[in-house]
Protein backbone atom coordinates (compact mmCIF):
# COMPACT_ATOMS: atom_id res chain seq x y z
CA UNK A 1 0.00 0.00 0.00
CA UNK A 2 2.81 2.24 0.71
CA UNK A 3 4.02 1.84 -3.04
CA UNK A 4 1.02 2.56 -4.22
CA UNK A 5 0.65 5.84 -2.24
CA UNK A 6 4.12 6.83 -3.23
CA UNK A 7 2.91 6.70 -6.74
CA UNK A 8 0.12 8.46 -6.51
CA UNK A 9 1.82 11.57 -5.10
CA UNK A 10 4.10 11.09 -7.88
CA UNK A 11 1.28 11.10 -10.20
CA UNK A 12 -0.14 14.39 -8.97
CA UNK A 13 3.16 16.29 -8.49
CA UNK A 14 3.00 17.90 -11.81
CA UNK A 15 -0.67 18.55 -11.66
CA UNK A 16 -0.87 20.63 -15.42
CA UNK A 17 1.22 17.75 -16.73
CA UNK A 18 -1.36 15.13 -14.94
CA UNK A 19 -4.17 16.77 -16.11
CA UNK A 20 -2.80 17.35 -20.22
CA UNK A 21 -1.60 13.46 -19.93
CA UNK A 22 -5.38 12.25 -18.44
CA UNK A 23 -7.26 14.40 -21.42
CA UNK A 24 -5.11 12.58 -23.99
CA UNK A 25 -5.80 9.23 -22.17
CA UNK A 26 -9.58 10.28 -21.80
CA UNK A 27 -9.70 11.21 -25.23
CA UNK A 28 -7.81 7.95 -26.69
CA UNK A 29 -10.63 5.92 -24.17
CA UNK A 30 -13.69 7.54 -25.41
CA UNK A 31 -12.65 7.02 -29.02
CA UNK A 32 -12.26 3.79 -28.59
CA UNK A 33 -15.23 2.96 -27.06
CA UNK A 34 -17.24 5.10 -29.31
CA UNK A 35 -16.27 3.85 -32.59
CA UNK A 36 -15.57 0.20 -30.72
CA UNK A 37 -19.77 0.44 -29.70
CA UNK A 38 -20.84 2.64 -32.92
CA UNK A 39 -19.27 -0.77 -35.17
CA UNK A 40 -21.36 -3.24 -33.20
CA UNK A 41 -24.43 -1.22 -33.70
CA UNK A 42 -23.90 -0.55 -36.93
CA UNK A 43 -23.78 -4.21 -37.58
CA UNK A 44 -26.53 -4.85 -35.44
CA UNK A 45 -28.77 -2.32 -37.46
CA UNK A 46 -27.24 -3.90 -40.82
CA UNK A 47 -28.12 -7.25 -40.14
CA UNK A 48 -31.73 -5.69 -39.17
CA UNK A 49 -32.23 -4.05 -42.34
CA UNK A 50 -31.06 -6.60 -44.71
CA UNK A 51 -33.56 -8.89 -42.92
CA UNK A 52 -36.09 -6.69 -43.78
CA UNK A 53 -35.46 -6.12 -46.74
CA UNK A 54 -35.68 -10.33 -47.53
CA UNK A 55 -38.64 -10.35 -45.68
CA UNK A 56 -40.32 -7.62 -47.59
CA UNK A 57 -38.93 -9.40 -50.74
CA UNK A 58 -40.66 -12.87 -49.58
CA UNK A 59 -43.78 -11.15 -49.13
CA UNK A 60 -43.63 -9.79 -52.29
CA UNK A 61 -42.76 -12.88 -53.72
CA UNK A 62 -45.97 -14.36 -51.85
CA UNK A 63 -48.08 -11.57 -53.06
CA UNK A 64 -47.37 -11.72 -56.26
CA UNK A 65 -47.73 -15.80 -56.16
CA UNK A 66 -51.64 -14.69 -55.57
CA UNK A 67 -51.57 -12.35 -57.70
CA UNK A 68 -50.67 -14.14 -61.00
CA UNK A 69 -53.93 -15.42 -61.15
CA UNK A 70 -55.88 -11.87 -61.29
CA UNK A 71 -57.84 -10.08 -64.30
CA UNK A 72 -59.25 -7.08 -63.35
CA UNK A 73 -62.00 -5.83 -65.35
CA UNK A 74 -62.68 -1.78 -64.77
CA UNK A 75 -64.92 0.49 -65.96
CA UNK A 76 -63.13 3.45 -68.11
CA UNK A 77 -63.82 5.29 -71.59
CA UNK A 78 -65.16 3.59 -74.58
CA UNK A 79 -62.49 3.11 -77.23
CA UNK A 80 -65.31 3.69 -80.14
CA UNK A 81 -67.53 6.78 -78.19
CA UNK A 82 -65.06 8.18 -75.85
CA UNK A 83 -68.25 8.11 -73.55
CA UNK A 84 -67.36 7.63 -69.65
CA UNK A 85 -69.11 3.96 -68.44
CA UNK A 86 -70.31 4.85 -65.13
CA UNK A 87 -69.99 1.68 -63.30
CA UNK A 88 -70.45 -2.19 -63.95
CA UNK A 89 -73.49 -3.97 -62.93
CA UNK A 90 -73.32 -6.84 -60.27
CA UNK A 91 -75.42 -8.63 -62.72
CA UNK A 92 -71.89 -9.53 -64.47
CA UNK A 93 -70.44 -10.58 -61.04
CA UNK A 94 -72.86 -13.94 -61.57
CA UNK A 95 -71.93 -14.29 -65.23
CA UNK A 96 -68.26 -13.79 -64.61
CA UNK A 97 -68.05 -16.73 -61.79
CA UNK A 98 -70.30 -18.65 -63.79
CA UNK A 99 -67.27 -19.61 -65.96
CA UNK A 100 -65.68 -22.81 -64.96
CA UNK A 101 -61.86 -21.32 -65.41
CA UNK A 102 -62.87 -18.71 -62.58
CA UNK A 103 -62.22 -18.97 -58.94
CA UNK A 104 -64.30 -16.04 -58.01
CA UNK A 105 -65.26 -12.40 -58.88
CA UNK A 106 -64.62 -9.99 -56.08
CA UNK A 107 -66.28 -5.97 -56.91
CA UNK A 108 -63.93 -2.93 -55.70
CA UNK A 109 -64.65 0.72 -55.83
CA UNK A 110 -62.06 2.99 -56.01
CA UNK A 111 -61.90 6.98 -55.91
CA UNK A 112 -58.65 9.19 -56.43
CA UNK A 113 -58.06 12.60 -53.89
CA UNK A 114 -55.69 15.01 -55.11
CA UNK A 115 -54.67 17.82 -57.36
CA UNK A 116 -52.88 15.35 -59.80
CA UNK A 117 -54.25 15.49 -63.52
CA UNK A 118 -53.20 12.20 -65.44
CA UNK A 119 -54.67 14.27 -68.47
CA UNK A 120 -51.87 17.20 -68.11
CA UNK A 121 -49.08 15.44 -69.14
CA UNK A 122 -48.67 13.94 -72.62
CA UNK A 123 -48.75 9.92 -72.85
CA UNK A 124 -45.08 9.68 -73.41
CA UNK A 125 -44.61 10.89 -69.39
CA UNK A 126 -47.62 8.69 -68.32
CA UNK A 127 -45.84 5.72 -70.02
CA UNK A 128 -42.47 6.95 -67.99
CA UNK A 129 -44.28 7.35 -64.71
CA UNK A 130 -45.75 4.07 -64.63
CA UNK A 131 -42.65 2.32 -65.63
CA UNK A 132 -40.84 3.91 -62.78
CA UNK A 133 -43.30 3.17 -60.19
CA UNK A 134 -43.15 -0.41 -61.54
CA UNK A 135 -39.64 -0.62 -61.02
CA UNK A 136 -40.12 0.10 -56.89
CA UNK A 137 -42.18 -2.60 -57.04
CA UNK A 138 -45.53 -0.27 -57.18
CA UNK A 139 -48.51 -1.93 -57.90
CA UNK A 140 -50.57 1.45 -58.98
CA UNK A 141 -48.52 3.49 -61.56
CA UNK A 142 -49.53 6.90 -61.86
CA UNK A 143 -52.07 6.25 -58.58
CA UNK A 144 -49.12 7.40 -56.23
CA UNK A 145 -49.22 10.73 -57.54
CA UNK A 146 -52.41 11.26 -55.83
CA UNK A 147 -52.98 12.55 -52.09
CA UNK A 148 -54.80 9.31 -51.38
CA UNK A 149 -57.56 6.68 -52.98
CA UNK A 150 -60.37 5.19 -51.41
CA UNK A 151 -60.65 1.43 -51.87
CA UNK A 152 -63.90 -0.25 -51.43
CA UNK A 153 -63.90 -3.53 -50.80
CA UNK A 154 -66.78 -6.46 -49.95
CA UNK A 155 -66.67 -7.07 -45.93
CA UNK A 156 -67.66 -10.29 -46.06
CA UNK A 157 -66.54 -12.95 -43.81
CA UNK A 158 -66.20 -15.73 -46.44
CA UNK A 159 -64.08 -13.94 -48.89
CA UNK A 160 -61.98 -12.07 -46.40
CA UNK A 161 -61.12 -15.03 -44.67
CA UNK A 162 -60.22 -16.80 -47.87
CA UNK A 163 -58.61 -13.56 -50.11
CA UNK A 164 -56.27 -11.01 -48.97
CA UNK A 165 -58.79 -8.10 -49.53
CA UNK A 166 -57.18 -5.77 -46.79
CA UNK A 167 -53.71 -5.35 -45.52
CA UNK A 168 -52.39 -7.81 -43.27
CA UNK A 169 -49.44 -5.86 -41.56
CA UNK A 170 -51.48 -3.60 -38.82
CA UNK A 171 -49.31 -1.73 -36.74
CA UNK A 172 -51.72 -0.19 -34.64
CA UNK A 173 -55.49 -0.95 -33.94
CA UNK A 174 -56.83 -3.88 -35.35
CA UNK A 175 -58.30 -4.75 -39.32
CA UNK A 176 -61.93 -4.13 -40.35
CA UNK A 177 -64.45 -6.39 -39.37
CA UNK A 178 -67.10 -7.90 -41.36
CA UNK A 179 -69.95 -5.57 -42.07
CA UNK A 180 -68.30 -2.90 -40.62
CA UNK A 181 -69.60 1.10 -42.06
CA UNK A 182 -67.77 4.21 -41.60
CA UNK A 183 -64.62 2.71 -40.35
CA UNK A 184 -61.54 2.69 -42.59
CA UNK A 185 -57.73 1.58 -42.51
CA UNK A 186 -54.95 4.29 -43.67
CA UNK A 187 -51.50 3.64 -44.45
CA UNK A 188 -48.55 4.64 -41.84
CA UNK A 189 -47.76 7.58 -44.48
CA UNK A 190 -51.46 9.19 -44.51
CA UNK A 191 -51.48 9.49 -40.75
CA UNK A 192 -49.64 12.48 -41.28
CA UNK A 193 -51.75 13.70 -44.10
CA UNK A 194 -54.88 13.33 -41.93
CA UNK A 195 -53.34 14.55 -39.22
CA UNK A 196 -55.03 11.15 -37.33
CA UNK A 197 -54.18 8.42 -35.23
CA UNK A 198 -55.97 5.05 -34.25
CA UNK A 199 -58.99 5.80 -33.18
CA UNK A 200 -59.28 9.38 -34.40
CA UNK A 201 -62.18 10.64 -37.05
CA UNK A 202 -61.42 12.15 -40.65
CA UNK A 203 -63.67 13.52 -42.87
CA UNK A 204 -63.97 12.35 -46.81
CA UNK A 205 -66.11 14.25 -48.98
CA UNK A 206 -68.06 15.86 -46.14
CA UNK A 207 -68.23 12.23 -44.34
CA UNK A 208 -66.89 11.21 -41.18
CA UNK A 209 -64.63 7.78 -40.46
CA UNK A 210 -63.38 6.24 -37.73
CA UNK A 211 -59.78 4.89 -37.85
CA UNK A 212 -59.83 1.46 -36.73
CA UNK A 213 -55.98 1.06 -37.70
CA UNK A 214 -52.63 1.90 -39.40
CA UNK A 215 -51.23 -0.71 -41.75
CA UNK A 216 -47.94 -1.14 -43.32
CA UNK A 217 -47.63 -1.90 -47.17
CA UNK A 218 -44.37 -2.89 -49.60
CA UNK A 219 -47.09 -1.70 -52.20
CA UNK A 220 -49.11 1.10 -52.78
CA UNK A 221 -49.18 3.55 -49.29
CA UNK A 222 -51.43 5.94 -50.48
CA UNK A 223 -54.71 3.84 -50.15
CA UNK A 224 -57.57 3.91 -47.70
CA UNK A 225 -59.95 1.02 -46.96
CA UNK A 226 -63.50 0.94 -46.15
CA UNK A 227 -66.57 -0.97 -46.97
CA UNK A 228 -67.51 -1.25 -50.37
CA UNK A 229 -71.21 0.65 -49.42
CA UNK A 230 -69.13 3.45 -48.19
CA UNK A 231 -66.84 3.89 -51.44
CA UNK A 232 -70.05 3.48 -53.38
CA UNK A 233 -71.85 6.84 -51.86
CA UNK A 234 -68.12 8.50 -52.04
CA UNK A 235 -67.64 7.18 -55.58
CA UNK A 236 -71.69 8.12 -56.04
CA UNK A 237 -72.54 5.15 -57.48
CA UNK A 238 -75.67 2.57 -56.77
CA UNK A 239 -75.46 -0.29 -54.31
CA UNK A 240 -75.82 -2.14 -57.46
CA UNK A 241 -72.57 -0.85 -59.44
CA UNK A 242 -69.34 -1.05 -59.07
CA UNK A 243 -65.53 0.45 -60.46
CA UNK A 244 -64.09 -3.07 -60.49
CA UNK A 245 -63.96 -6.86 -60.47
CA UNK A 246 -61.30 -8.90 -59.55
CA UNK A 247 -61.13 -12.04 -61.14
CA UNK A 248 -59.22 -14.30 -59.98
CA UNK A 249 -58.88 -17.55 -62.19
CA UNK A 250 -58.52 -21.23 -61.17
CA UNK A 251 -54.53 -21.62 -62.65
CA UNK A 252 -51.84 -20.00 -64.67
CA UNK A 253 -52.70 -22.09 -67.86
CA UNK A 254 -56.33 -20.57 -68.18
CA UNK A 255 -55.28 -16.84 -67.85
CA UNK A 256 -54.86 -15.93 -71.72
CA UNK A 257 -58.16 -17.46 -72.81
CA UNK A 258 -60.04 -15.80 -69.75
CA UNK A 259 -59.07 -12.48 -70.66
CA UNK A 260 -59.71 -12.48 -74.30
CA UNK A 261 -63.30 -14.34 -73.02
CA UNK A 262 -63.53 -11.71 -70.82
CA UNK A 263 -62.75 -8.69 -73.42
CA UNK A 264 -65.35 -10.44 -75.84
CA UNK A 265 -68.08 -10.50 -73.04
CA UNK A 266 -67.30 -7.43 -72.37
CA UNK A 267 -65.99 -4.84 -74.88
CA UNK A 268 -66.86 -1.86 -72.93
CA UNK A 269 -64.40 -2.82 -70.21
CA UNK A 270 -61.10 -2.80 -69.95
CA UNK A 271 -59.55 -6.09 -69.11
CA UNK A 272 -56.03 -6.40 -67.55
CA UNK A 273 -54.19 -9.49 -66.47
CA UNK A 274 -52.05 -9.15 -63.73
CA UNK A 275 -49.83 -11.71 -64.97
CA UNK A 276 -46.88 -9.61 -66.54
CA UNK A 277 -46.75 -6.89 -64.47
CA UNK A 278 -46.12 -9.28 -61.36
CA UNK A 279 -43.49 -11.29 -62.68
CA UNK A 280 -41.94 -7.66 -63.61
CA UNK A 281 -42.75 -6.03 -60.48
CA UNK A 282 -40.68 -9.49 -58.59
CA UNK A 283 -38.45 -8.91 -61.47
CA UNK A 284 -37.51 -5.74 -60.40
CA UNK A 285 -37.98 -5.44 -56.45
CA UNK A 286 -35.65 -8.42 -56.21
CA UNK A 287 -33.27 -6.36 -58.47
CA UNK A 288 -33.83 -3.45 -56.22
CA UNK A 289 -33.61 -5.32 -53.15
CA UNK A 290 -29.73 -6.97 -54.36
CA UNK A 291 -28.73 -3.61 -54.87
CA UNK A 292 -29.90 -2.28 -51.18
CA UNK A 293 -28.92 -5.54 -49.41
CA UNK A 294 -24.62 -4.42 -51.45
CA UNK A 295 -24.66 -0.92 -50.94
CA UNK A 296 -25.69 -1.68 -47.23
CA UNK A 297 -22.67 -3.89 -46.86
CA UNK A 298 -20.21 -2.12 -48.89
CA UNK A 299 -21.25 0.77 -46.19
CA UNK A 300 -20.54 -1.53 -44.00
CA UNK A 301 -17.11 -2.80 -44.80
CA UNK A 302 -16.32 1.14 -44.86
CA UNK A 303 -17.29 1.89 -41.72
CA UNK A 304 -15.75 -1.25 -39.90
CA UNK A 305 -12.50 -0.47 -42.27
CA UNK A 306 -12.33 3.13 -40.65
CA UNK A 307 -12.92 2.09 -37.47
CA UNK A 308 -10.14 -0.31 -36.99
CA UNK A 309 -7.87 2.16 -38.31
CA UNK A 310 -9.06 4.59 -35.38
CA UNK A 311 -9.40 1.69 -32.98
CA UNK A 312 -4.98 1.11 -33.81
CA UNK A 313 -4.05 4.72 -33.68
CA UNK A 314 -6.20 5.11 -30.38
CA UNK A 315 -4.28 2.40 -28.91
CA UNK A 316 -0.84 2.92 -29.78
CA UNK A 317 -1.68 6.52 -29.01
CA UNK A 318 -2.26 5.51 -25.38
CA UNK A 319 1.01 3.33 -25.21
CA UNK A 320 3.16 6.46 -26.41
CA UNK A 321 1.60 8.68 -24.48
CA UNK A 322 2.74 7.24 -21.26
CA UNK A 323 5.54 5.85 -22.75
CA UNK A 324 7.27 9.12 -23.52
CA UNK A 325 5.70 11.22 -20.49
CA UNK A 326 7.02 8.18 -17.88
CA UNK A 327 10.44 8.31 -19.78
CA UNK A 328 10.74 12.35 -19.58
CA UNK A 329 10.05 11.77 -15.78
CA UNK A 330 12.35 8.65 -14.80
CA UNK A 331 14.96 11.21 -16.29
CA UNK A 332 13.67 14.40 -14.80
CA UNK A 333 13.43 12.30 -11.25
CA UNK A 334 17.15 10.07 -11.88
CA UNK A 335 18.31 11.90 -8.44
CA UNK A 336 15.87 10.56 -6.71
CA UNK A 337 16.02 7.35 -8.23
CA UNK A 338 19.41 7.10 -6.97
CA UNK A 339 18.28 8.34 -3.47
CA UNK A 340 15.99 5.51 -3.63
CA UNK A 341 18.67 2.80 -4.36
CA UNK A 342 21.02 4.12 -2.10
CA UNK A 343 18.20 3.36 0.42
CA UNK A 344 17.77 0.11 -0.32
CA UNK A 345 15.08 -0.01 -2.73
CA UNK A 346 15.77 -3.35 -5.23
CA UNK A 347 15.21 -3.14 -9.27
CA UNK A 348 12.22 -4.78 -9.13
CA UNK A 349 10.52 -2.59 -6.43
CA UNK A 350 11.75 0.78 -8.21
CA UNK A 351 10.44 -0.99 -11.64
CA UNK A 352 7.49 -1.80 -10.12
CA UNK A 353 6.58 1.80 -8.62
CA UNK A 354 7.14 3.25 -12.50
CA UNK A 355 4.77 0.59 -13.84
CA UNK A 356 2.66 1.51 -10.85
CA UNK A 357 2.26 5.34 -11.65
CA UNK A 358 1.73 4.29 -15.46
CA UNK A 359 -1.36 2.33 -14.87
CA UNK A 360 -2.54 4.71 -12.08
CA UNK A 361 -2.67 7.63 -15.09
CA UNK A 362 -4.44 4.91 -17.65
CA UNK A 363 -7.01 4.16 -15.26
CA UNK A 364 -7.98 7.63 -13.93
CA UNK A 365 -7.64 8.52 -18.20
CA UNK A 366 -10.10 5.68 -18.89
CA UNK A 367 -12.44 6.76 -15.59
CA UNK A 368 -12.65 9.85 -17.50
CA UNK A 369 -12.73 8.55 -21.26
CA UNK A 370 -15.55 6.64 -20.44
CA UNK A 371 -17.71 8.85 -18.77
CA UNK A 372 -16.91 10.82 -22.35
CA UNK A 373 -17.45 7.92 -24.50
CA UNK A 374 -20.74 7.58 -22.53
CA UNK A 375 -22.33 10.57 -22.87
CA UNK A 376 -20.51 11.47 -26.55
CA UNK A 377 -20.08 8.42 -28.26
CA UNK A 378 -23.38 9.92 -31.12
CA UNK A 379 -21.46 12.81 -31.47
CA UNK A 380 -17.62 11.33 -31.72
CA UNK A 381 -19.23 8.29 -34.18
CA UNK A 382 -20.56 10.59 -36.30
CA UNK A 383 -17.24 12.73 -37.00
CA UNK A 384 -14.85 9.76 -37.04
CA UNK A 385 -16.58 7.36 -38.86
CA UNK A 386 -18.28 7.50 -42.58
CA UNK A 387 -21.86 8.50 -42.71
CA UNK A 388 -24.30 6.30 -44.54
CA UNK A 389 -27.65 4.30 -43.93
CA UNK A 390 -25.54 1.32 -42.42
CA UNK A 391 -23.93 3.89 -39.62
CA UNK A 392 -25.61 3.75 -35.96
CA UNK A 393 -24.25 4.85 -32.87
CA UNK A 394 -25.02 3.62 -29.22
CA UNK A 395 -23.92 4.19 -25.79
CA UNK A 396 -21.34 1.53 -24.79
CA UNK A 397 -22.26 -1.22 -23.40
CA UNK A 398 -20.86 -2.49 -19.97
CA UNK A 399 -18.96 -5.40 -21.50
CA UNK A 400 -17.44 -2.89 -24.25
CA UNK A 401 -16.35 -0.45 -20.82
CA UNK A 402 -14.85 -3.24 -18.88
CA UNK A 403 -12.83 -4.66 -22.16
CA UNK A 404 -12.19 -0.90 -22.55
CA UNK A 405 -10.56 -0.56 -19.02
CA UNK A 406 -8.97 -3.58 -18.95
CA UNK A 407 -7.14 -2.52 -22.81
CA UNK A 408 -6.44 1.17 -21.08
CA UNK A 409 -4.46 -0.39 -17.78
CA UNK A 410 -2.88 -3.08 -20.25
CA UNK A 411 -1.58 -0.23 -22.28
CA UNK A 412 -0.31 1.54 -19.43
CA UNK A 413 1.76 -1.15 -17.75
CA UNK A 414 2.92 -1.91 -21.53
CA UNK A 415 3.82 1.75 -22.13
CA UNK A 416 5.14 2.18 -18.34
CA UNK A 417 7.52 -0.93 -18.79
CA UNK A 418 10.67 0.48 -20.65
CA UNK A 419 10.97 3.48 -18.85
CA UNK A 420 10.57 1.60 -15.72
CA UNK A 421 13.54 -0.63 -16.66
CA UNK A 422 15.21 1.98 -17.73
CA UNK A 423 14.52 3.48 -14.15
CA UNK A 424 15.74 0.18 -12.45
CA UNK A 425 19.26 0.04 -14.34
CA UNK A 426 20.50 3.11 -13.17
CA UNK A 427 23.43 3.11 -11.22
CA UNK A 428 23.26 4.74 -7.85
CA UNK A 429 26.33 7.18 -7.70
CA UNK A 430 25.43 8.03 -10.88
CA UNK A 431 22.09 8.85 -10.68
CA UNK A 432 23.23 10.89 -7.32
CA UNK A 433 25.59 13.06 -9.49
CA UNK A 434 22.45 13.94 -11.79
CA UNK A 435 21.47 17.58 -12.70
Amino acid sequence: MGMFNRAFRNVWRKRMRTYLVVGLLCLSMATMLSVYSSIQASNESTEEMIKEYEDTMVQLVEQSQYDLLLITVSAHQRPSTGTEVVGIPDTYLDEIESLDVVDVAIPEVTKAYGDFDPQSISREERKSLKEQFDSLGGSGGMTSMFDYIITGVPLEKELMDNYDLLPSDILEGRNLLPGETNKVLISEELKDFFDAEQGDTITIDGKEFLVMGIYSSTYQNNLVYMSIRDAQLLAGLEFNEFQNIKVYATNVSVLDGLVSLLQGYFPDYRVVSNLELSARRVENMEKTTDEQIISLESDMEKIESTGNVILLISIAMSGLIVLFILLYTVKERTQEIGTMKALGFTRPSIMLQIMTEGMILAMIGGAVGILVGWLGSPIISSILLPSSEAASSAPPSISIIILGMVAMLTLGMIGSLYPAFIASIKSPVEAMRHE
